[in-house]
């Protein structure tokens, strides 16, 4: 099988994230739950995600990309 149906593409992808210096999460859960587990504290969350941020993350503006809180 090819394309989406090659779940272990996925799970790598997962893996990657959770073990990257820098994560910068997108407004959805596939990159949300990484940056649960991700030991780094380098994780960008968007302001305007639905899923909270944890106190360790780094949240940007969804629309200028500036920094809100460190």
């Amino acid at each position: 099988e090819s394309g989406f149906y090659k779940y272990e593409n996925i799970f790598n992808d997962i893996m990657f994230m959770i073990d990257s210096d820098y994560l910068i999460c997108s407004k959805s859960s596939f990159s949300y739950f990484p940056a649960l587990i991700n030991p780094s504290g380098n994780i960008y969350h968007n302001n305007k995600f639905w899923h909270k941020p944890l106190n360790k993350f780094l949240i940007y503006d969804d629309l200028t990309g500036n920094m809100i809180k460190n």
